[in-house]
């Protein structure tokens, strides 16, 4: 990994779930983003509270220029906190321990320790989204019933 600190924040806001079909705890109200020399921690404001039944899945899709995605996930099955990184570049995903992910009442926190972010360092472009049973129900940035396009993304500049 480069030497150069990775400090910064970012930050979406979505006014609604971009879909119909949604649970309120896949709803995001906002998702933010703070770099550190200690790693990259993610929190997603939702509007309900956070499902308890069923699979949800949330998500930032990081991009440096020139590279590929780089999935920062959230997932819960149940009571079952799975927080991962997805490399689609080496199609290589790498798991974090439960207790790195935070379940509050109506927001999810997961703390990427450095060493599983890796390379990744500002300037990079990243999208939101949640996804319930293998369905995409809302993105940040987004607009209702509208779909996710690869290109709607934020920058992050450090």
């Amino acid at each position: 990994a480069p030497a150069v600190p990775f400090t910064g924040a970012a930050s979406c806001a979505d006014a609604g779930a971009d879909t119909s079909d949604f649970t309120p705890g896949a709803d995001l109200l906002g998702v933010e983003l703070a770099a550190s020399d200690g790693g990259l921690t993610i929190r997603y404001r939702l509007v309900g509270p956070v499902p308890t039944t069923g699979t949800t899945l949330w998500s930032v899709f990081a991009r440096p220029p020139g590279g590929a995605n780089i999935q920062f996930g959230a997932r819960l099955e149940g009571d079952t906190r799975s927080p991962f990184v997805y490399r689609f570049g080496d199609d290589l995903q790498q798991d974090l321990p439960p207790e790195a992910m935070v379940v509050g009442p109506d927001s999810i926190e997961v703390a990427y320790p450095e060493t599983i972010v890796g390379s990744l360092r500002a300037p990079f472009d990243w999208r939101a989204e949640s996804t319930v049973e293998v369905q995409d129900v809302d993105w940040c940035p987004g607009g209702a019933d509208q779909t996710v396009l690869d290109d709607d993304r934020l920058p992050f500049t450090g």
